[in-house]
């Protein structure tokens, strides 16, 4: 692309980004792809479309191969550019006048183009990842500065930005080859998001003492051992932020409840967030009125205003797996001193679709976790350790067992 920019030639995007030289007309591209123009045919005529289909479609309409020489393929593409008013041969004329009356572009100017096209490619990639590959940021690099940029001088304009400090090399997973990057704002924000928990640790007063914990824990029916220790460890911590960690089909919108009512009853104003509608709706099954994590995020300043901040309230962030460093970062601090947050989820669950694991980063990070480790939503014993071995990814014990049934 470079080379042929250099030359005169103008460079536009053609399908999936790919470099196409302009100046043919799409009904000249077509009759030169007559593989491409059949297999079109067909999957019009089949009513199918998608990669799977074409390919299905390139092997039905694949004709026998037939060799020919250089000069009869030559002849062949003669005669269909001469159809087209030979518009390769303007497309070449066009080029080398332009050639002529190009001017090189400044060294300044090409290296803002290189920053500028490192910056498109940093944004993009890190907008969804906290770790990515060396490889998908030249990528994007190489894309951005289409037709202008070098691979050299790419890979030295974020050399020089690795060398600042911008970016930083992480190590890589076992199966890795090639080297894998964080950048400083992304490793900040982890750090000011580990560290908001990590302040309010041991630093306030339990919702309930111990023994009140206990005595609540207890006095709730049909609970399992695993709820009644969460809702005790939770009521009665002494740390800001609490973790807990709940298996799907655990029974954590019952103990949820359960904390509710023991936060309510000590004087907590007690709201549910959480990153998806669904996640808000179970929430508000518990009890506990709730709204998404972003809607509180975007409301900020005017919210945080209007509050009676002698009020002590009781956060709940349900589906804390989903939600980004941004977002956690952005919610602790807008908590007060006096307020306390449960973090709800399941680390091995999908994590969000913008960057981070704040959730999984604070637990390992040393955040107090409560474990909801009892399946209480399958009553089938078989069908209950069936899910229990998906849980703990023993897919092949699983197997395992419908096969001796088969057998």
């Amino acid at each position: 692309m470079y080379r042929l920019s250099q030359l005169g030639y103008e460079i536009t995007p053609g399908r999936s980004g790919a470099s196409e030289i302009k100046g043919y007309t799409q009904e000249y591209l077509s009759a030169s792809s007559p593989r491409s123009q059949q297999i079109r045919e067909y999957l019009e005529k089949s009513g199918f479309a998608g990669p799977e289909a074409a390919q299905i479609a390139a092997h039905t309409t694949r004709d026998k191969k037939e060799i020919h020489t250089p000069s009869e393929v030559l002849a062949a593409h003669r005669q269909v550019a001469a159809e087209f008013g030979n518009q390769a041969d303007q497309v070449v004329r066009d080029a080398r006048n332009r050639a002529n009356s190009m001017e090189q572009k400044p060294m300044a100017t090409a290296k803002e183009r290189i920053q500028e096209a490192v910056t498109y490619s940093k944004s993009r990639n890190f907008e969804r990842e906290a770790v990515t590959d060396e490889r998908d940021l030249m990528r994007d690099t190489l894309r951005r500065g289409m037709g202008d940029l070098r691979y050299d001088q790419v890979h030295e304009g974020f050399e020089e930005r690795v060398t600042s400090g911008e970016f930083q090399s992480v190590p890589g997973q076992k199966h890795e080859t090639g080297r894998q990057f964080t950048t400083r704002e992304t490793i900040a924000a982890e750090l000011t998001t580990v560290g908001h928990m990590q302040r309010g640790q041991n630093a306030v007063e339990p919702v309930l003492p111990k023994n009140q914990a206990a005595a609540h824990a207890n006095s709730r029916e049909l609970l399992n051992p695993a709820q009644r220790q969460a809702i005790e460890e939770v009521l009665a911590s002494h740390d800001r932020v609490h973790g807990l960690q709940g298996l799907a089909g655990s029974g954590k919108t019952t103990t949820l409840n359960a904390i509710r009512e023991g936060a309510q009853q000590n004087g907590y104003v007690v709201e549910g967030f959480a990153p998806t509608s669904r996640a808000t709706a179970q929430l508000r099954e518990a009890g506990i009125s709730a709204d998404t994590l972003q809607g509180f995020l975007a409301r900020g300043g005017q919210e945080q205003a209007k509050r009676d901040l002698d009020r002590r309230h009781f956060y709940m962030v349900d589906e804390s797996s989903l939600a980004s460093t941004r977002q956690m970062q952005a919610f602790m601090e807008k908590i007060g001193p006096q307020d306390r947050v449960l973090l709800v989820g399941d680390t091995r669950q999908h994590q969000g679709v913008d960057a981070g694991k704040p959730f999984e980063q604070m637990q390992q990070a040393g955040m107090q976790t409560s474990q909801l480790d009892q399946i209480v939503r399958q009553k089938d014993p078989e069908l209950l350790r069936v899910v229990e071995y998906f849980v703990k990814n023993e897919t092949a014990t699983v197997s395992d067992c419908y096969s001796s049934r088969a057998g």
